[in-house]
């Protein structure tokens, strides 16, 4: 029983308890039996209406009905296989080559109708997805499952990879019968990472790659057994940025948490430029790109995606540095991270201030950190006494071990601007800690910069986006979709409340990359898969959601004579209003007549 049912169930059973007692307390008995009786049967009817039980519509004439045995992938030649009065039917043309006395349907929609004898389900394989379910919703299920497929029984991968983050594909794989399995990840013609499997039996995995170039890629997940493949499966992305992320570094002087910085954002394909204050009126200046002009200017600063800087670095800049600076965080949408001082007491007047606090009592103890965004990071600590006042205009990023802000975001106009109190984060890195030292800065990175603001276009609600599958086309335009030159054709509607909102659907028999036409936007892009792509993820969602409803209609009893589902369901409902119609009229006639 899940949770909202049991609610309902002790809500029923407490009001009932309470009007019971009050039945009780009258001071007439008479027909209190009844009464009783009536109180149960409204509680009772009710909660039936709320949950039903479900039913099975048996035909009169037929004393036995015979089972429906519904073939399904990964079937064997079971004991059902047996049954004389089993009719078979399949959705897969290879198990109907297989079985020739199955018969074949493209749905079951409409089951009860084309043959009235079948009072029961049965299955066997891996189970039937959710719209053949529905179909037979009808019906008592009972499902033998296959034993779980071989090779990889699940995957995951980041569908878009922000830049400078690794590329990580986990999951698990299930071996049964070979002695040493050899798992690859490949992309960009060779091989990204690689994993022998000894073991026997379900055993995890996890493949890591940094991937560099166009925006939108296609790396491969291969499963071996010596020779032989086992599962090669197509594994689609998409890198938010198709272009080198420009960052400019602005610093008072030099540090080697900068230094160490700039050479990790470098080997993560960024693009670099530096200038550090040496006096008042000298300056260091370094650039890795290739426009070599003063990038703190009204035409430099436009080339650049995000400045890291400091509190002093800021407080030596000129007026017109300044405002240039923030008419490209607040107009342009620029980002920035400051790196936050403790001793600055003078603040620019064209930044925002956060108040800063140290706790001097912690100043020699080092506290945990966690990202706001959950199982990022494991095991870096922090000495920095120093901790930013909670403010309603800062989004906390990173906290320590007393819920205290480590790193905030507060939004600027366009832009957004991160104040942070870590100022070295490189030995995370220089002590091993490579993975939450990556997380850490690609993460930032990422809040820094301005995201874009279009909805997704396309939606479905597969697991797997296949050729011949419904896609659902949302477009938000003043307009109705232009598909000319896509191959593809769908009639759309236009939303009344919102007349911008365009919805349609479509099939489509290409596979690979697809895009709104004259768009390049992430959003406005989605992978369509062969049919024979991640045939073995598909299996066990079914076997999953089949197991499931199995086990929901095993509270399936017979109740009425109908051969119409939609008939079953509306004297089924009529059934207990009646019963609570009929309670309700003895209690008020009991009462306003024979009470005494």
């Amino acid at each position: 029983m899940d949770s909202s049912l049991l609610l309902v169930f002790s809500v029923l059973i407490i009001v009932s308890g309470f009007i019971l007692f009050l039945e009780w307390r009258r001071v007439s008995k008479k027909h209190l039996a009844f009464r009783f009786l009536s109180v149960v049967l409204i509680s009772g009817s009710l909660f039936l209406l709320i949950h039903p039980i479900g039913f099975i519509p048996f035909k009169s004439g037929n004393k036995k009905g015979k089972a429906g045995i519904i073939l399904s992938p990964g079937m064997g030649k079971g004991d059902w296989l047996n049954l004389s009065e089993g009719i078979l039917f399949t959705k897969d043309s290879s198990i109907k080559v297989q079985f020739p006395k199955a018969q074949f349907l493209s749905n079951f929609w409409g089951l009860s109708k084309l043959y009235p004898e079948i009072d029961h389900i049965l299955i066997e394989g891996y189970g039937l997805n959710k719209d053949d379910l529905a179909a037979l919703k009808s019906y008592p299920i009972e499902f033998r499952p296959s034993p779980l497929p071989m090779g990889i029984i699940s995957c995951h991968w980041p569908e878009i990879l922000y830049p400078g983050s690794d590329f990580w594909v986990q999951g698990s794989i299930n071996n049964k019968d070979y002695d040493q399995l050899k798992l690859i990840l490949k992309g960009d013609g060779r091989n990204l990472d690689s994993l022998e499997i000894r073991s026997k039996g379900i055993s995890p995995f996890s493949l890591k790659a940094f991937p560099l170039g166009i925006h939108r890629r296609i790396f491969e997940l291969i499963l071996l057994n010596g020779k032989d493949t086992l599962n090669h499966e197509p594994i689609p992305f998409q890198i938010s940025y198709s272009q080198p992320i420009r960052i400019a570094f602005l610093s008072d002087i030099p540090n080697f948490e900068n230094r160490f910085l700039k050479n990790w954002l470098l080997d993560k394909g960024f693009e670099i430029s530096s200038k550090t204050s040496l006096s008042s009126n000298k300056s260091f200046q370094d650039q890795s790109d290739r426009n070599k002009s003063e990038w703190l200017s009204e035409k430099g600063i436009k080339s650049f995606d995000l400045l890291i800087t400091d509190e002093s670095a800021l407080q030596e800049l000129k007026s017109q540095e300044g405002s240039i600076l923030k008419k490209a965080i607040v107009q342009k949408g620029m980002g920035i991270i400051i790196l936050l001082d403790s001793l600055s007491k003078k603040s620019p007047g064209y930044f925002p201030k956060v108040p800063l606090h140290t706790d001097r009592l912690d100043s020699s103890k080092a506290t945990p950190l966690y990202l706001s965004k959950p199982n990022l990071f494991s095991k870096p600590t922090s000495n920095t006494s120093i901790y930013i006042d909670k403010n309603p205009t800062l989004q906390a990023l990173v906290l320590d071990g007393k819920s205290r802000i480590k790193v905030g975001k507060m939004l600027f106009g366009q832009g957004s601007i991160i104040f942070s109190c870590l100022d070295k984060t490189y030995p995370w890195s220089l002590s091993g800690n490579t993975m939450d030292y990556s997380n850490y800065w690609t993460y930032l990175i990422h809040e820094s910069l301005k995201q874009s603001q279009s909805p997704s276009l396309f939606s479905h609600e597969l697991l797997i986006p296949r050729v011949g599958n419904e896609i659902i086309f949302n477009s938000f335009q003043n307009q109705r979709p232009d598909l000319n030159g896509t191959g593809l054709y769908s009639s759309f509607l236009q939303d009344p409340s919102l007349p911008f909102l365009w919805s349609g659907s479509f099939w489509t028999n290409h596979t690979g990359w697809m895009e709104y036409p004259g768009h390049t936007s992430l959003n406005e892009s989605i992978y369509i898969y062969k049919k024979t792509d991640w045939l073995n993820l598909e299996y066990l969602m079914n076997r999953n959601i089949t197991l499931e409803a199995s086990k929901n209609s095993l509270s399936k009893r017979h109740f009425f004579p109908t051969n119409s589902d939609n008939q079953s369901d509306f004297i089924y409902k009529l059934f207990f209003l009646i019963i609570i119609l009929i309670s309700f009229s003895f209690l008020w006639v009991e009462k306003k007549f024979w009470a005494e």
